[in-house]
């Protein structure tokens, strides 16, 4: 406590520590090409379908929970979700896609991986959700006729 006014210093700081972490994974994880657009929305959709953080999920959970009561961790989750959203619209552009879809196909993409993030938690249907999430991701990363 002794490095922080008071304990919602402390507490604001956490949260901020979070959302710029977040923030800076998503534009590090759009820095490409722009022919490698449609590999980078697969690889993306791939790396949190099969291999979630079990961890992260539970703090981002926590967060949103707690983003119900705070309006500062509001703003830092809204902030989080819209470089996301942004994030994979700039991809879906890349790969060819008008800006109408682009946003729809990233809502889509934001959807489903924490969607499935947070279905990973129960073994019971991990499986199933495996199985599922490869014709999935054929239908959200197909490149545009």
């Amino acid at each position: 406590y002794w490095h922080f006014k008071d304990r919602q210093a402390l507490l604001n700081s956490v949260v901020t520590a979070w959302r710029d972490a977040r923030v800076q994974e998503v534009e590090l994880q759009v820095a490409i090409p722009a022919a490698d657009a449609t590999t980078q929305i697969r690889r993306i959709l791939d790396q949190y379908a099969t291999t979630p953080n079990q961890q992260r999920m539970r703090t981002e959970l926590a967060l949103r929970d707690w983003a119900r009561r705070d309006s500062f961790v509001a703003a830092a989750v809204e902030t989080v979700d819209q470089a996301r959203l942004q994030n994979a619209m700039r991809l879906f552009s890349l790969a060819g896609y008008p800006a109408e879809e682009a946003h729809t196909r990233a809502l889509l993409m934001f959807t489903h991986v924490f969607g499935l993030s947070m279905m990973m938690f129960e073994d019971s249907i991990s499986h199933d959700i495996a199985q599922s999430h490869s014709a999935i991701a054929d239908l959200i990363a197909r490149r545009p006729e």
